[in-house]
């Protein structure tokens, strides 16, 4: 499974509200169990939607759903590249695959 395919997998669940807003989400390594993925592959997952605003949070640590996130789900495209915003790639480079969240 790409990491495109377990965002949106995330992305709709928060679209159609069955993770609200504030909602603590899976830690990387249960959500690749989840999905059937890569603890990488779901890492990528989380750096992508952290980057388009739909989770707040910092990898190794929790990820919660972002305010105002199901709006910005229902119309997003991980394949879409984001507006430049000077400065650099803001985690989306190799860093931003490590681990993300715990694993309860």
């Amino acid at each position: 499974m790409e990491w495109q395919e377990v965002a949106n997998r995330v992305a709709r669940e928060i679209a159609a509200g069955r993770r609200a807003e504030g909602e603590r989400l899976p830690g990387g390594r249960r959500l690749a169990r989840e999905a059937g993925c890569s603890a990488g592959t779901a890492a990528r997952a989380y750096a992508a939607m952290r980057e388009a605003g739909l989770i707040a949070g910092a990898p190794r640590s929790s990820f919660v759903v972002a305010p105002s996130a199901g709006v910005r789900a229902a119309s997003w495209d991980p394949l879409a590249r984001p507006a430049a915003r000077g400065g650099g790639s803001h985690g989306a480079g190799r860093g931003a695959v490590l681990l993300a969240g715990s694993d309860d």
